[in-house]
């Protein structure tokens, strides 16, 4: 499924040994990164249970959840899901921690503070009000408004203009053309079959039965229509023509 990175804040105030981070010096920072299969007594079991040595976290300490706004005390979920597998655990994908997620641990009395720097440098713009690229495409600053549409016809812009609807004209004369071409090869192919067809009736001679043969044939050429057609969906005529003067009589199918 992937992988989820988790990112713990700890205010160095609850910490058996206080320590420091580059980040602030109020807080200890963990980046655990774990299978989005994994549950949250995997993570606490592997960030937060060393720190005290004990099953849960103690009684003035508890643990938020900062990954949206506004932060919820998830401190409930270390005893409700307090097991690695069965019905008494929880998955960090289905906690909504995929790819990625927000801890704080903070005491009883504090309430969580929302970071004022993006994780993703790539999409904090705050030092840049505008950078230009070297492709046309322009990001702009936060204090702009920028529309969706604004964005994607930014890029569609990058190439050069299409006539759309003169394409479309002459795809279908195109298209046009070709169906009189073949209308026009299946016109000349009838009437090829017609003339041996009449040719065949006038000249049967002593190969009479062989003839019949060949017209048969060449009737059933001519027919048009779906050759994957199904059979249980097919009509078949069985015509008798009787020639006056003639004892022979002409069957086709």
């Amino acid at each position: 499924m992937g992988d989820c990175r988790i990112r713990i804040l700890i205010c160095n105030r609850i910490l058996p040994s206080p320590s420091t981070c580059s980040e602030s010096d109020d807080c200890h920072v963990i980046n655990h990164v774990a299978s989005a299969d994994s549950t949250i007594r995997d993570i606490y079991n592997a960030t937060l249970k060393p720190l005290w040595n004990q099953t849960a976290l103690p009684q003035d300490v508890r643990l938020w959840d900062c990954t949206l706004h506004p932060p919820r005390d998830i401190t409930s979920l270390l005893t409700q899901f307090a097991e690695t597998t069965g019905p008494n655990s929880k998955t960090l994908y289905d906690a909504g921690w995929f790819p990625s997620g927000t801890w704080q641990v903070l005491p009883d009395n504090v309430q969580p503070k929302q970071s004022q720097n993006y994780d993703d440098v790539q999409y904090n713009l705050q030092d840049q009000p505008t950078l230009q690229s070297s492709l046309p495409v322009k990001l702009l600053g936060r204090d702009e408004t920028i529309m969706p549409s604004q964005v994607l016809r930014s890029v569609t812009e990058r190439f050069p203009a299409v006539d759309r609807e003169g394409a479309l004209k002459q795809a279908l004369q195109v298209r046009r053309q070709r169906r009189q071409e073949q209308q026009a090869k299946e016109a000349a192919r009838h009437a090829r079959l017609e003339e041996r067809i009449q040719a065949l009736s006038y000249n049967q001679g002593n190969n009479s039965n062989v003839s019949l043969q060949v017209k048969r044939m060449l009737i059933k050429s001519r027919c048009t229509g779906s050759s994957s057609l199904k059979m249980h969906d097919r009509v078949y005529l069985h015509i008798l023509v009787i020639q006056e003067g003639n004892d022979n009589v002409d069957e086709s199918r």
